[in-house]
């Protein structure tokens, strides 16, 4: 029998210790401390996710060169391209700090990548085929660093959309002067995930982007209301929107049915429970919405809208009537573009003025 095998239970057994060089330890200390240091002189990591769209990559990296700055990083994620992404990446190493490319699940997951990995004071998402003006983006960098408290900083911005000669300005992203600076009028009139610049350990608090939803930036803007964060609007035109043919915007039925959940998260009850709320939300989970379904809906909610003033009426018969007469004034009402709702679409005096809960 082993020595080994003779031992009894309980008998106390005693291993040389594992020694490494002081210099090996020294070393290792030193690298810690250099990653540490590194970290900390990380001033704003610029975050592009993308996938197959090479052929608006390089004109938005030419652009990223405009504004960023030694002490910053750009962290590019790419969801798996076939196209010359890698390629174009590869090509303005001088610039990428780093990149990814392999598939994702959604625009969210590849945000999260990007998040996750950051190492900046400050995360500046930038899409892969937008326009930034370096200025304002500087502007916007300073301002962060004068109010140490603000959490979220949104700029505003013009919406461009393509017509036969190219692309048109059609209208701005701002909050309008005579409109309070509240977390949820900034959300409600200027939120855009181009003119978000935000504290990483707000980013940390809220943890990501919810991976369900469409409207990345909108959930993210959202959650940040929900922890409480303070959030800030500075009016200066901070960027050009592209409305391009693979735009997200054009997932009409995903926008929809992300605008009525953040209804919900932000107790916007009465457009949460609006015909059209309803509506979207039944078709989203692949309900129909039959003429049937429309005019009950809309009972339902002419009745409740009756109630609050003393009245009642049948449900049903409502519903038919109320479901017809907007028909009809959907027919003979002048159209609007739903995309202009909400925004303002006068030439603005961009002020540079800071406004909300912040302080210096």
């Amino acid at each position: 029998m082993t020595d080994r095998a003779a031992l009894r239970v309980g008998t106390r057994i005693t291993f040389p210790p594992l020694i490494f060089p002081l210099k090996d330890a020294d070393r290792l200390f030193k690298m810690e401390n250099i990653e540490a240091s590194t970290e900390a002189k990380v001033r704003v990591s610029y975050l592009i996710t993308t996938r197959n769209r090479a052929k608006f990559l390089q004109r938005t990296l030419d652009n990223v060169r405009e504004f960023i700055t030694p002490q910053d990083e750009l962290i590019v994620i790419d969801g798996g391209s076939t196209d010359e992404t890698v390629a174009i990446l590869e090509r303005n190493r001088d610039i990428v700090s780093f990149y990814l490319s392999e598939p994702d699940k959604s625009e969210a997951h590849a945000l999260n990548k990007g998040l996750f990995r950051a190492k900046g004071k400050y995360i500046k998402p930038i899409t892969d085929d937008d326009y930034v003006y370096p200025d304002a983006i500087f502007e916007l960098i300073n301002q962060m660093e004068l109010c140490p408290d603000v959490d979220l900083l949104v700029g505003g911005g013009e919406v461009w959309y393509p017509s036969s000669t190219g692309f048109n300005m059609d209208h701005y992203r701002r909050l309008p002067p005579d409109i309070e600076a509240t977390p949820f009028n900034i959300f409600k009139w200027a939120h855009h995930g181009l003119g978000m610049i935000i504290r990483k350990n707000a980013v940390e608090l809220i943890g990501g982007a919810a991976g369900n939803y469409t409207s990345v930036d909108g959930d993210i803007f959202v959650k940040l209301i929900e922890c409480k964060c303070s959030i800030g609007y500075l009016d200066v035109n901070l960027y050009k929107w592209y409305i391009h043919p693979h735009s997200g915007i054009h997932k009409e039925d995903a926008f929809h049915h992300d605008s009525v959940q953040i209804a919900a998260r932000l107790n916007q009850w009465d457009e949460v429970l609006s015909p059209s709320g309803i509506g979207g939300l039944l078709k989203h989970n692949g309900i129909p919405v039959t003429t049937s379904v429309k005019a009950a809906i809309y009972g339902a909610w002419l009745s409740t809208l009756l109630a609050r003033f003393g009245l009642s009426i049948i449900p049903i018969f409502s519903g038919v009537a109320t479901y017809w007469i907007f028909q009809i004034l959907k027919k003979i009402a002048p159209s609007k573009s739903s995309r202009k709702q909400n925004m303002p679409d006068f030439e603005p005096n961009w002020t540079g003025l800071l406004r909300g809960s912040v302080s210096k």
